[in-house]
């Protein structure tokens, strides 16, 4: 029985997969077998990967791997595999599809030798598809009822949320769920960082602890956004050496919020592998990465599409895996020139991608008019666009309710405040 190509693509997946998510590699290892693949170098290349879990004891160890592999046209394979994955999200599927490849392999062998023995009956040809059936079809007996028995059990609790302390964002989305990804779009210069930021010094303020990637800014930026908010002082204030007294401010403020000991903040952290692997080892209440399209990663990518994919669902795992709340921030499409007026933002602006979209439990979009056009109306001695005026529009949520945010922008210093909430 020849291998066809959907098979050999699953096994390029599966071994993709158990390589390239740490997270992945104790869970999936023990499911796998010798006789699941087809290929000698998807062959070797499991061996390598099951020398190496017994010898960690079920640790990831990519070198330990990548040593075990003594063939340059097998290595080779294996870093295809991982090129050919870019989300886990349907590992189980191409598993399945390795199993019952696996069974049809061993029913049409038996038959074989069964009709060259001349003992091809009826009855052996029961025998031949109970034992099939039996090896390569998963025990799913009482399978999961201790999870739907967690889940009964955890009616009788609160919902883990985490609040934003933004009231009417809260109202809406109940806080932010436990284990889920969170996109914060808006076009270059309206404020996601300061928004995202925003969010960080509430949640650090009641007790939470949160990771702030800034990728675009440095360190001593950001803390200078979290001074001028939480301090009430603005930017020039600061850039002209402050007295004694104001610095004893700023850092009295970081002391009392919390910050200094709950919010850290890592400006040389790039790769989304490194960003992902930080989230699973220290397991922050919150993680901001700012922002999807300067993220970097490791592999290979054909395009920026499948490169930001690929980011999302690495974000979206690693939520998943350590109940961390991870908000994503993205740039969106700047507006169609020909446009007379600024237009609200929409989830099809979501630059580059369609995975982040997919990907996000939540997707709030930030907008703020001025930022695209900064007419002066003489005649009125004003901004056709009020500087301060913005939205924030929660165009998904897996939980609750969508809707519009009204929302003041103090520019000096660097808050969002909502407006005429009740």
């Amino acid at each position: 029985m020849t291998m066809n190509n959907t098979v050999f693509e699953s096994e390029r997946t599966v071994l993709g997969c158990v390589i390239q998510y740490p997270d992945l590699f104790g869970e999936y290892v023990p499911r796998l077998s010798m006789d699941l693949f087809t290929s000698d170098s998807h062959r070797d290349m499991y061996q390598a990967i099951l020398s190496a879990y017994k010898k960690t004891s079920g640790n990831y160890d990519q070198a330990l791997i990548i040593a075990g592999l003594k063939d340059s046209d097998t290595r080779e394979e294996l870093l295809t595999c991982c090129q050919t994955v870019f989300r886990s999200t349907n590992l189980d599927a191409h598993m399945q599809a390795l199993q019952e490849a696996a069974q049809k392999r061993f029913i049409y062998e038996r038959i074989e030798y069964a009709i060259a023995d001349d003992t091809l009956t009826p009855d052996k040809l029961q025998e031949i598809h109970d034992i099939a059936v039996d090896a390569y079809t998963p025990d799913l007996r009482d399978y999961g009822s201790a999870d739907y028995d967690r889940y009964v059990e955890s009616l009788s609790k609160p919902v883990a949320t985490l609040y934003t302390r933004c009231k009417r964002l809260d109202s809406l989305t109940g806080g932010l769920r436990r284990g889920t990804l969170t996109i914060i779009g808006a076009r270059p210069s309206v404020g996601k960082t300061t928004f995202a930021l925003n969010i960080v010094q509430n949640m650090t303020s009641y007790g939470r602890t949160a990771a702030f990637f800034s990728l675009e800014m440095t360190q001593e930026m950001i803390f200078e956004k979290l001074a001028m908010r939480g301090c009430r002082v603005d930017s020039s204030t600061l850039h002209h050496q402050p007295d004694e007294k104001i610095r004893h401010r700023i850092s009295e403020y970081f002391d009392t919020s919390g910050a200094r000991r709950r919010l850290i903040v890592i400006d040389d952290m790039t790769a989304v592998e490194s960003i992902s692997g930080y989230i699973l080892s220290k397991k922050p209440d919150v993680a901001v990465i700012d922002y999807a399209q300067i993220v970097q990663t490791l592999r290979r990518e054909e395009n920026t599409r499948t490169k930001i994919d690929y980011i999302s669902s690495t974000l979206k795992q690693a939520a998943k895996r350590t109940g961390c709340r991870v908000i994503l921030l993205s740039q969106l499409r700047r507006p169609d020139s020909s446009l007379t007026k600024p237009k609200p933002p929409t989830m099809a602006d979501l630059k580059e991608s369609s995975g982040l979209e997919q990907d996000g439990d939540y997707i709030f979009l930030l907008s703020r008019p001025y930022a695209q056009d900064k007419t002066f109306d003489n005649e009125h001695n004003r901004y056709i666009y009020p500087p301060n005026e913005a939205q924030l529009l929660v165009e998904k949520n897996k939980f609750g309710s969508t809707g519009m945010i009204e929302l003041n922008f103090d520019g000096q210093h660097q808050d969002f405040e909502e407006v005429n909430y009740v």
